[in-house]
């Protein structure tokens, strides 16, 4: 049986600190298309008569830890908060495609030791796993994955690009495959079949000495400098512990001049780049202007014509209903007025010189130059008044016959003569005075009762 040639394609990928657990990761490859296998590869495992796919790389991505007793818990993303979904994300990728075996799975364990007759190229199916390589290693003891842990392409029964946002892969405590084997302390993270080129940065949870309280330890792939993506808390060295293949040779960060955490000094894209933290007004004509905003978000908002941000009008203009609309844009007052110049003068209506056009009152407003009779039945009616002041009366200008003077010919005394010449038909109407008149039907107050006063006694010496 001819064995897989190996070459150490990258090794510690990331170094740890002293007295880290993760010591480094560890990529191997096998691409000379030979069959069968060596232990350290796929362990024990045999499928006799397997080929390599024609084209393909495959690759093994070992974590390599210190002591014999640590436990790889976990390969996991982080989110962020606010506006950044992609703190420390877990990305798997090829240029072009990875191999999956008809029987194989996306979860270590899908090497089937009993199906290597009928289907030998299942040995070089692609997965991810916490140590486990075929179906019966570690007593079926399989891993856990967390609900919906990462993006599409990734099923139960292939394997695709991976960008993990939020979520995990990894093993429960007691899990034999978690612990690591060989003289030098590796655990397996993956094998990819691909003929593209291979690239991931992977964060992994380490319990040292298997203690998953006092010795929780995360290695991040590196640090995103973001205020939204704060480094965990027990992150060793909080940066640069994770592992990123093909290592990188610059410097990780956002490298779109565009989004908000552009970042100048980033020579390498970790995938980072967003574009929602910087959104906002960036109209300095705006109310609601944000001058940390570099992303015009359409939300700028601005106020009425001849009003401030808050709906109240500007100095030398009033709110006039009906003027033409509301000053506020909804930001102010929400009076349904418009903002128009002032025109001061006497707004009340009732006032001797109310002003149409004026839309401020001056206080000017006055009641008495316009007061008078306004009744043109009255004597005293005045055209010119335009608010009565009770003033009216009737009496003054009619005559003894109760109509207007100057038309006397309506109007005859006793005598059938207008008024006023009562000379015709006036004189004494007492018959027992001396002067009594039986013609006058008027009395002037003219009787006498001297002239004709003597003795009427015809008897008498004076008769």
């Amino acid at each position: 049986m001819k064995k897989f040639l190996f070459s150490l394609f990258a090794a510690f990928m990331c170094v740890a600190t002293v007295n880290a657990q993760l010591v480094g990761v560890v990529v191997e490859s096998a691409n000379d298309g030979s069959v069968g296998i060596t232990p350290g590869f796929l362990g024990p495992l045999l499928c006799p008569g397997g080929t390599q796919p024609a084209g393909t790389t495959t690759y093994r991505v070992y974590a390599e830890l210190q002591d014999p007793d640590d436990f790889l818990s976990a390969m996991f993303a982080i989110p962020g908060g606010g506006a950044n979904p992609t703190c420390y994300p877990l990305v798997v990728n090829t240029t072009t495609s990875f191999f999956n075996s008809p029987i194989g799975q996306a979860d270590g364990g899908g090497v089937i030791e009993a199906a290597c007759g009928s289907f030998p190229d299942v040995y070089w199916d692609s997965f991810m796993t916490i140590g486990r390589e075929f179906s019966d290693d570690g007593g079926s003891v399989g891993n856990q994955w967390s609900v919906n842990p990462f993006s599409n392409p990734f099923g139960p029964a292939s394997f695709g690009n991976v960008l993990g946002t939020d979520g995990a892969i990894f093993a429960t405590n007691g899990n034999p495959n978690a612990l690591p084997t060989g003289p030098n302390n590796r655990v397996l993270l993956g094998q990819f079949t691909t003929t593209g080129d291979l690239s991931f940065n992977i964060n992994v949870n380490v319990f040292d000495g298997g203690d998953g309280v006092n010795g929780n330890l995360q290695y991040i792939a590196y640090d995103i400098d973001n205020v939204d993506c704060a480094v965990p808390g027990n992150a060793v060295d909080g940066i640069s512990l994770g592992c990123v293949f093909p290592a990188a040779t610059g410097t990780p960060g956002c490298v779109d001049v565009t989004a908000c955490n552009y970042d100048v000094d980033a020579t390498e894209d970790d995938g980072s780049c967003e574009f929602t933290s910087c959104a906002g007004c960036t109209d300095a004509t705006a109310c609601n202007y944000d001058d940390t905003a570099t992303i015009d978000d359409n939300s700028c908002e601005f106020a009425a014509t001849n009003a401030d941000c808050n709906g109240d009008c500007l100095d030398g203009f009033t709110c006039v209903q009906g003027g033409g609309g509301g000053t506020g844009n909804g930001l102010g007052n929400g009076s349904g007025c418009a903002c128009l110049p002032i025109v001061s003068g006497c707004t009340d209506e009732n006032a001797c010189n109310y002003n149409a056009t004026a839309n401020t009152d001056d206080g000017s407003c006055e009641f008495t130059s316009c007061a008078g009779c306004t009744d043109s039945g009255a004597c005293n009616f005045d055209a010119s008044a335009t608010i009565d002041d009770s003033s009216c009366e009737f009496t003054s200008c009619l005559d003894q016959c109760g109509v207007p003077f100057g038309d006397g010919t309506s109007c005859l005394d006793q005598c059938g003569v207008p008024f006023g010449d009562n000379s015709t038909c006036s004189g004494c109407t007492d018959s027992g005075a001396c002067n009594f008149d039986a013609s006058a039907t008027i009395d002037d107050s003219s009787c006498e009762f001297t002239s004709c006063a003597g003795c009427t006694d015809s008897g008498a010496c004076n008769f």
